[in-house]
């Protein structure tokens, strides 16, 4: 529930979701807040495919993807609550680090795990 962070920051709007950062305020651990739009979802039938992923997403426990902790539903959108990581996304990641003279190819060592 949204009640339970405190005011969330923005980050970053796409055409089917917003992503925010907020403070859970039980353990006063910061988390990236999803919200993908439900309209977007329908629209573009994905429902199937995002189920799918959010599925696979909760409980990942992977060192190297952003682990998602839980959906909380609501009407006009579906909220992932997922670690915040300070560089963030991959895509934010890769806009940030493409140039033009390098065919959109991300160098080695920003690859490297």
């Amino acid at each position: 529930d949204a009640d339970h962070f405190a005011p969330l920051v923005f980050l970053r709007q796409g055409e089917s979701s917003v992503v925010s950062i907020g403070r859970y305020k039980d353990n006063g651990q910061w988390y990236a807040v999803k919200a993908i739009k439900k309209s977007w979802v329908f629209k573009t039938k994905r429902l199937k495919e995002i189920k799918r992923q959010l599925e696979l997403h909760i409980g990942l426990g992977s060192r190297f993807i952003a682990n998602a902790f839980r959906v909380v539903d609501h009407p006009s959108f579906v909220y992932v609550i997922q670690e915040y990581c300070l560089g963030g996304s991959l895509d934010l990641v890769i806009e940030r680090h493409r140039r033009p003279w390098t065919g959109g190819v991300l160098p080695p060592r920003q690859v490297r795990l």
